[in-house]
This record gives C-alpha cells, structure tokens and sequence, in this order.
C-alpha cells in the first residue's frame, strides 16, 4: 500500500508518538472520552448501537427539519460489526 512502516515505527516509539499520544489523553480527558471510539453528536456523547442505521437515526434525531437521506433505510448488509485487532 505504500506505507513507510519505518518512519510509522519510528515516530510511534520517538517523542513525536509520545507527545502525540499525551495530547490525545489530554483531549480524551476534557472531553469525557472513555471508550474507542467516542462519538459527539452535537456535543453529546452518543451512547447507542454501533451500527451505520444506528448512527444514521441518532444524526437525523438531532434536525429540526431532517434532510432526506434520513428517510434511507442502510441495508442489512452495511450493518456488519467492526473487525480487527491489535497484534
């Protein structure tokens, strides 16, 4: 994919990932963040399913006037759970 792992690897062990990885703690903190990931919706932390229909309604919920794609029910298909890992 063209990824330089080198330089990811490198940044990530170095300083730069330590003080990327302490800002993030910082804004995780004032935020309220305690889980990933933590989704805001107008400020609110979001605290439903984890599904794209699930985060679809939870948007549309926040509209006086919903668009309307709001009316778009997402396939079946487009609510797989997440995969993957650390390794």
């Amino acid at each position: 994919m063209g990824i330089d792992t080198a330089a990811i690897e490198t940044c990530a062990t170095g300083s730069d990932g330590l003080t990327m990885l302490r800002e993030d703690e910082t804004n995780a903190n004032q935020n309220g963040a305690t889980a990933s990931p933590t989704l805001f919706i107008n400020g609110v932390i979001y605290s439903g399913a984890r599904t794209p229909e699930a985060y679809k309604q939870a948007i549309c919920n926040t509209f006086d006037a919903a668009p309307p794609e709001c009316g778009t029910i997402l396939a079946a298909s487009q609510q797989t759970a997440s995969a993957g890992g650390c390794g």
